[in-house]
């Protein structure tokens, strides 16, 4: 089993992108929000992967995030989605964007998405649900494409996550709690000192 892979990125295509391990070129299946978030040609990416097998090929799908990752997988446990589809889905919309939509039911927006008609997106709302709720969908706090140099990206929700760990609250405490601020926040732009003000008083209603 594959679950990430580190190296070259040599050549992109389409939804798909060569990447270089030691003089092995492995083809990952990508969508438009991973493809968007590459590095240039010949630099160094690390990538988040999902290992299909069928019968009559073995693939593998990388992803930018471990969240990405883990909506691809929720998206294809689904009867009659498969690991194609879920790409050109969310290649359309991020995580979040998804994850909001199941959860208030918006069947009008799953159906804005390509290849999601009315009885799908009635499906993946029946289905996914209950997974939606469990799962942490927000961008990693760290940017996946910088190997062992890592920056951390110029936020306010990881820069609010910074000071609410510098004030001594657990990490994942305090990820969650910025998590929902942010799906709540209907994609307007919040400042650092709103975000810490609304994590210390849901982390103190706790």
């Amino acid at each position: 089993m594959i679950s990430h892979i580190r190296g070259t990125v040599l050549a992109l295509k389409d939804h798909a992108v060569t990447v270089d391990i030691g003089g092995v070129g492995f083809e990952l299946f990508i969508s438009e929000q991973t493809k968007r978030r590459l590095p240039a040609l010949g630099s160094i990416a690390f990538f988040q992967v999902h290992f299909h097998v069928r019968e009559d090929a073995i693939q593998l799908y990388g992803f930018s995030t471990s969240q990405e990752k883990s909506l691809f997988e929720a998206m294809i446990s689904i009867s009659g989605i498969g690991p194609r589809g879920a790409i050109t889905m969310l290649s359309s919309v991020t995580p979040e964007e998804f994850q909001r939509a199941i959860l208030r039911e918006d069947v009008k927006f799953l159906t804005s998405v390509p290849g999601i008609g009315k009885k799908t997106a009635e499906r993946l709302i029946v289905e996914l649900k209950e997974k939606m709720t469990r799962l942490e969908l927000g961008e990693d706090p760290i940017s996946p494409f910088h190997g062992n140099n890592r920056e951390r990206k110029a936020s306010p929700y990881n820069e609010a996550l910074e000071a609410l760990l510098a004030l001594g609250y657990n990490y994942h405490s305090a990820q969650r709690t910025i998590h929902s601020i942010r799906l709540n926040s209907e994609g307007a732009e919040e400042s650092v000192e709103n975000i810490v003000r609304a994590s210390l008083k849901l982390l103190r209603d706790l």
